[in-house]
């Protein structure tokens, strides 16, 4: 895999928005921002679900997976989980 300054051409593609994929998931800034713009915030997400603010951290970024906190997300935000994470919804 090929690293530019430290960061990898996936990671770089993530960032400008794109997946190379075809479909165009969101970003994770863009997932923060929009939770934000929707009144909520990643520690109150967490809490409702009783889950830790890093699990919540960890699936915005696509470090792991978890179908319950990506629906939350979703719904938090007026999408579906896959619009937000095509390649990686649970």
């Amino acid at each position: 895999m090929a690293v530019k300054n430290g960061i990898t051409k996936k990671r770089q593609q993530e960032n400008a928005g794109s997946t190379g994929k075809g479909a165009e998931s969101m970003t994770p800034r863009q997932i923060k921002a929009a939770i934000i713009l929707a009144g909520e915030s990643q520690r109150r997400i967490a809490r409702r679900l009783k889950v830790t603010d890093g699990a919540i951290t960890q699936v915005i970024y696509g470090i792991t997976t978890s179908g319950r906190i990506q629906r939350e997300i979703a719904r938090v935000i007026g999408k579906k989980a896959k619009e937000i994470w095509p390649y990686h919804a649970a």
